[in-house]
């Protein structure tokens, strides 16, 4: 049976298993009776699971039910308790990846996570940083770091936590050189784009043209783009990004009011009712879709698919390569800044004084413009 141990200030749970002397924190000040009697029934449900006598859920149930006999409860809070009950305010997708990122540190604690929330180090952060980098891409264990990371920085600014253990380091100071810290997304060529909104699918070319004329907005953003974001009379469209929650607005090219125009009548809330219902229903299917046609036409070519550690494949170009075409494009003209680009596109930017700038619509329309024209006259040729 699992005893207890002093150790500074707080107790600690030991016990053996096969042959060797295990000894974990518990997280529990040594206080009182009551402080003993909890670090005793956590360091009981820690051996228990820690040697498969007991589920790890029912081990926590009892040290939560100990906790609240004892009249602690609002002493702890658990690991996992703490992260499982959290929910990033954001747009559904991020509270999946939040969900899937919490169960992996989860799985990867094991035991440890019926510890208080303050038993968190750098060193477990740090080391669980490091496996999902040798598991998946950099820009995945980057993402599980910053929505881990998010979550105890709002611990902090409740006051129950000092410090945030994953602040200790930087996600990319734990990545080696040779490691790539992002698969690089190819732009369209002139050619490429023309065949795209010339031989795609009517419904395609809509919703490729929208997103080229509106900044290279993302996929979801365009199939799901209600009327309500179209403003008629001051001649804008303007919506929250579903990604990062940034508003965009961007004049309402000619080309495009045709499109709009051409959709007065659909009786739903959508502008492309059959790909927002598509969208929903299963959003990978229309990347899926898209990147079918790309295949078909021979734009996207076996060279241009990248097999990641984990097995995924990842096309080097995809509806995103829109967004980098209209980058492409902006930053190759010396008409255009880098901060008229990032207005145009919806990027945030680099400097922190540059939140002070802001962009005209005139402005934005004369980028708007450029693409329309490099498109449509490479596309004569």
């Amino acid at each position: 049976m699992a005893f207890l141990k002093k150790r500074g200030n707080k107790w600690y749970a030991a016990w053996y298993h096969n042959g060797k002397y295990i000894v974990k924190a518990t997280g529990i000040s040594i206080k009182g009776k009551k402080e003993e009697k909890l670090a005793q029934q956590a360091a009981t449900a820690m051996e228990a699971a820690a040697k498969g006598n007991i589920q790890l859920s029912r081990a926590l149930e009892s040290v939560r039910a100990a906790a609240e006999s004892l009249g602690m409860s609002e002493s702890l809070p658990l690991i996992e308790d703490y992260f499982t009950n959290f929910s990033p305010a954001s747009r559904d997708s991020n509270r999946s990846n939040y969900r899937r990122a919490v169960s992996l540190f989860l799985d990867f604690l094991g035991p440890m996570k019926i510890q208080k929330l303050d038993r968190l180090t750098p060193a477990m952060c740090r080391d669980f940083c490091v496996k999902r980098m040798q598991e998946v891409s950099f820009g995945t264990a980057k993402n599980n770091y910053a929505l881990l990371k998010a979550a105890l920085n709002q611990a902090v600014r409740d006051g129950i936590l000092d410090r945030n253990p994953f602040c200790a380091f930087s996600i990319f100071s734990l990545a080696p050189s040779n490691i790539p810290r992002a698969i690089k997304r190819l732009p369209f060529s002139i050619e490429e784009m023309h065949t795209i909104l010339t031989e795609f699918p009517v419904d395609w070319r809509e919703i490729v043209f929208t997103s080229l004329i509106t900044g290279g907005q993302r996929l979801g953003d365009i199939c799901c783009l209600e009327w309500k974001h179209i403003n008629l009379d001051q001649n804008i469209v303007m919506f929250n990004t579903q990604k990062t929650g940034k508003e965009i607005v961007v004049p309402i090219h000619p080309q495009l009011r045709n499109i709009i125009d051409a959709h007065a009548n659909n009786g739903s809330e959508y502008l492309f009712p059959d790909a927002a219902r598509k969208y929903i229903r299963w959003k990978g299917g229309m990347s899926v879709e898209f990147t079918t046609l790309l295949k078909a036409h021979n734009i996207l070519r076996p060279e241009h698919v990248i097999t990641t550690k984990a097995g995924r494949k990842i096309s080097v170009k995809s509806f995103h390569s829109i967004r980098h075409t209209v980058v492409t494009l902006l930053r190759s003209s010396t008409l255009f800044t880098a901060d008229i680009t990032r207005g145009i596109v919806g990027h945030d930017s680099e400097e922190i004084e540059r939140q002070y700038f802001t962009m005209s619509l005139d402005s934005k329309s004369v980028g708007l413009n450029y693409i329309f024209d490099v498109i449509q006259k490479g596309g004569e040729q």
